[in-house]
């Protein structure tokens, strides 16, 4: 079982900024004395190592207070993340959870859900429930996508035809 706060993935990530890739795990069994980053630690992980492509680990989602859906990383982002593993982290707001992701990663086209089809994760009791918010996280990260591509189509049609 591995137990890790904030602060400490802080201090993983201020010792290696040029890392790229980054798994530490796929499934945490959470009791009284686990800690799990939140959205605040990957905020700073994202920060201290912008050139990260490749993420596995399991983050608490419903601590998000302080954290603006509109703008979650305060303008940073990383634009290079192409896979992001989160195993069993926990989920209640899959709105929120997908804005937030969508807002730190714009180009990540999904949550890697395969944790869940395998042990321990394809037994446990909250594997429906858990399971039907991360695939509405990718549903909706799917659609920021497709938007965000339109969004670029259309200004560059603009472009070309000299709308004002």
């Amino acid at each position: 079982m591995i137990s890790m706060s904030d602060e400490a993935l802080c201090q993983l990530a201020k010792a290696w900024p040029k890392l790229q890739a980054l798994k530490i795990s796929s499934c945490v069994i959470i009791n009284g004395s686990t800690q799990v980053p939140t959205f605040h630690g990957l905020i700073n992980l994202l920060w201290c190592c912008p050139a990260l492509t490749s993420l596995a680990l399991v983050i608490d989602t419903t601590e998000s207070k302080g954290i603006d859906p509109k703008c979650p990383g305060s303008g940073r982002c990383n634009k290079r993340l192409q896979f992001l593993a989160l195993g069993n982290s926990r989920i209640t707001a899959p709105v929120n959870v997908a804005l937030i992701i969508s807002g730190l990663f714009p180009y990540l086209k999904e949550v890697d859900l395969a944790c869940w089809r395998t042990p321990p994760m394809d037994t446990t009791a909250q594997r429906k429930s858990d399971m039907s918010r991360w695939a509405t996280v990718n549903t909706l990260l799917h659609g920021f996508s497709v938007a965000r591509e339109r969004r670029v189509e259309s200004w560059s049609d603009c472009l070309s035809i000299g709308c004002s």
